[in-house]
């Protein structure tokens, strides 16, 4: 064997290896593909109708440049251990983009937040996830009902509520019930207790959080007069993710949480409809 077979079959080997199974990096790219495509959607819709003026090009740009750095330290620390400074510099990041843009475009800063906990949420659901991060994201994600009341339902368009309100409270709560599963099930192979005794329990409990979460998710469309256009849209994404979460639980995968598993496909072809219907929303 020469010298360059030597040196270029080992490298063929790390980098096309006969195994399909997946690793927590390649289903990283894979969620970070949807969304970027969600990015490019929605920025695309913001500078469309808009002229090309300092005061709102210098704000996205400024965003756009924030987010990414702080995306990129959030998918480093899934998969190993940063410092505390580490993390508190990436908080306070978003704290400080949210706030020099909340006075001139309020619909921007809080683009910036639902992002920035929707890509927490697409990585810290697979292998070697740290707990601590799991709840900090599912919690900033769950915020997001709390900024739309602020901001005010009744001026937004019904592609802006599902983008921004909808999707990240209900992404948060089948996640936290889904780290809810994960860590109830360790708790029982340390204890040595039977989990399948217990599953029928946390069935029923993962559901009843579902109906609730959903429930006040939808709080801040109806604070003003009701509309029915409001109304259809938010019952329609509500039942549909419901019923995927619905039979994640129901189904035997919930005992395996750790690994690659069918609903994570009904995940992202949920975010490819969203951007459908928020491409269509605006066209």
């Amino acid at each position: 064997m020469s010298l360059w077979e030597e040196n270029w079959i080992p490298r063929a080997k790390m980098r096309f290896p006969k195994s399909r199974t997946r690793t927590p990096v390649d289903r990283t790219r894979v969620s970070l593909r949807f969304i970027g495509v969600l990015f490019y959607v929605t920025g695309s819709v913001a500078l469309m109708g808009h002229s090309w003026r300092s005061t709102f090009v210098v704000p996205l740009l400024w965003v756009w440049g924030e987010w990414l750095i702080s995306m990129f330290m959030m998918i480093h620390g899934t998969f190993t251990r940063l410092s505390k400074g580490t993390w508190a510099s990436a908080l306070l990041g978003q704290t400080a983009a949210l706030l020099s843009l909340w006075s001139g475009s309020p619909r921007l800063a809080w683009f910036s937040f639902d992002i920035f906990s929707l890509v927490g949420l697409l990585t810290l659901q697979y292998r070697n996830r740290r707990r601590s991060a799991s709840i900090a994201v599912s919690l900033l994600a769950a915020m997001s009902p709390v900024a739309g009341m602020l901001i005010g339902h009744h001026a937004m368009h019904l592609g802006d509520q599902i983008v921004m309100i909808v999707i990240p409270s209900l992404w948060a709560q089948a996640h936290i019930q889904h780290l809810y599963l994960f860590w109830h099930s360790q708790y029982c192979q340390k204890v040595r207790m039977s989990f399948p005794l217990q599953e029928e329990k946390l069935k029923s409990r993962g559901l009843i959080w579902s109906v609730l979460t959903a429930l006040l998710s939808l709080v801040p469309y109806y604070l003003g007069p009701p509309k029915g256009s409001y109304l259809a849209g938010s019952l329609l994404m509500s039942i549909g993710y419901l019923g995927a979460t619905g039979l994640g639980i129901i189904s035997s995968s919930s005992r395996r949480p750790s690994r690659l598993t069918w609903r994570q496909y009904i995940s992202e072809a949920y975010l490819v409809g969203i951007v459908t219907l928020f491409v269509s929303q605006y066209g």
